[in-house]
């Protein structure tokens, strides 16, 4: 068994195993789509068909407030894996059926408050991503982890305003229809990552890598304690090893 490292980078987390490399690549994408998604709505909503654009983005705040108490009640009740797949996957579905609403036909009311959820789909996920992250990356390699993942979210931060200009030179579905494949895609990505909840983090890569193992006997035992004990025999094995190599 492999002994503890100090410390690791971005690269390490590509290639120290299959499962460590397909979280962290699941999540530098959640963090792309996430911010993408999140400006494009937030950039879109005083645009909104019908109403005065500063009652649009007033609203569009209130949305957001909400999500962040709902995120503040919740997440550690139902876990921070549902929460970001199920943001992704609302605001995902909500960009799309907006889309395709006809606009000026009675109907803007009802394309208002589609997005508006959306918003509050995009804002879930943004804010439980950070929290999701930092239990999923290993601390030896948890700095490296974020900040790539905030490049990511910051490259898709730049690229939103020119999606959103897509309308202006194709029709005006393209650029919603972007982002709800993106978010709809990284939603159900997100199902294949473990749940951090009330569960103990890992230190190392080794730790990390045995972390979806560890998630399946989490939730076939229905036991914490066994999720515990898991991670503490990785340690405990890795720690003996550390000792035979001083010798």
């Amino acid at each position: 068994m492999a002994h503890k490292q100090e410390k690791a980078n971005a690269i390490d987390l590509l290639t120290y195993g299959p499962r460590l490399r397909k979280n962290a690549l699941i999540l530098h994408y959640t963090w792309f789509v996430v911010s993408t998604v999140y400006w494009g709505l937030s950039l879109s909503t005083s645009a909104l068909p019908g109403g005065s654009p500063y009652i649009n983005l007033m609203l569009s705040g209130v949305a957001e407030i909400g999500s962040i108490l709902f995120c503040l009640a919740f997440m550690n009740r139902i876990g921070r894996k549902f929460c970001v797949t199920f943001g992704m996957i609302c605001s995902g579905v909500c960009c799309i059926v907006a889309a395709y609403i006809p606009v000026n036909q009675g109907y803007n009311w009802l394309i208002q408050i589609i997005v508006y959820i959306g918003k509050s789909g995009s804002s879930i996920s943004f804010c439980t991503v950070f929290n999701y992250s930092v239990e999923l990356f290993p601390t030896v390699a948890r700095n490296a982890g974020i900040g790539f993942s905030s490049m990511c979210a910051r490259i898709g931060g730049v690229i939103t305003p020119f999606i959103s200009l897509l309308g202006e030179y194709f029709d005006n579905v393209v650029p919603m229809t972007i982002f709800g494949v993106m978010a709809l895609s990284a939603g159900l990505l997100d199902l294949m990552l473990p749940e951090t909840a009330n569960r103990p983090i890992p230190d190392t890569l080794e730790e990390a890598e045995n972390y979806a193992r560890q998630d399946k006997e989490y939730y076939a035992n229905g036991s914490q304690r066994e999720s515990e004990d898991i991670l503490k025999l990785d340690t405990r094995n890795s720690s003996e090893t550390d000792n035979d190599q001083v010798l």
